[in-house]
């Protein structure tokens, strides 16, 4: 994921800025920084909100001065975006992975499987992204509105893939089954547990069943009872 890729700065992402600033260091030291204040800050954002956390609140969180902590960012508002630009980058990265995997049926599952485990390894990162969009500057806001929809379109085109291949019913609606899917990853850190019975690979698994035989197949109705028939059936 784009979380290890080097030389990849969020915050400066966010600024659109990469000059350099006295004093503050460069290359992996000032990488690890800008990922520590994301964390610290995502988490804060978490719990307290965003309106509620000061610049102050973040800087005593990473143990740093405040004016050490404006070094790498000139303000909240670019921690705010620099958050969901990490959410943003890791999710494109992931979706350019599943459109070059070999085998096309396989596609939907591996999505649902590795974006699942990256909801619950950053879920405050996810819940920022999901619940702090107004506090953005409005060139951000078209921008995460913009990329919103597109990857909204890549995950619909996955899924027509599949049903295509015969490998998910085709009478299922794209766009509803999609929305199906973002509100499953959306929950999943809110009751998955790591000790649990089941790990988040089976998770997506079961889920992605549940999908399979949650829509009925092609030439087959349901009764008011639950059941289903042939729709020819007599």
């Amino acid at each position: 994921m784009a979380t290890g890729t080097a030389k990849i700065s969020y915050l400066d992402m966010a600024s659109r800025s990469t000059e350099r600033v006295r004093g503050r260091r460069s290359g992996a030291a000032r990488l690890e920084n800008h990922e520590a204040v994301l964390k610290a800050a995502a988490s804060l954002f978490y719990k307290k909100g965003y309106i509620e956390t000061t610049m102050e609140d973040i800087a005593d969180r990473l143990r740093m001065s405040k004016p050490t902590l404006y070094t790498y960012a000139k303000s909240k508002s670019i921690i705010l975006q620099g958050i969901v630009k990490f959410w943003m980058c890791n999710l494109d990265e992931l979706f350019r992975d599943m459109e070059a995997h070999p085998v096309i049926e396989e596609r939907l599952g591996l999505l649902i499987h590795r974006w699942a485990a990256l909801a619950v390894k950053h879920e405050s990162y996810m819940h920022v992204f999901l619940a702090e969009e107004q506090h953005m500057p409005v060139s951000a806001t078209r921008e995460y509105k913009i990329w919103s929809r597109a990857t909204l379109e890549r995950l619909r085109n996955l899924i027509k893939d599949v049903q295509k291949r015969g490998k998910f019913t085709k009478i299922a609606d794209p766009t509803i089954v999609a929305f199906g899917i973002i509100g499953f990853i959306s929950l999943v850190p809110r009751w998955f547990n790591n000790r649990g019975r089941l790990s988040i690979a089976e998770v997506a698994k079961t889920y992605l069943s549940t999908l399979r035989l949650g829509g009925e197949r092609e030439g087959r109705a349901a009764t008011p009872d639950g059941e289903s028939k042939s729709a020819d059936a007599k």
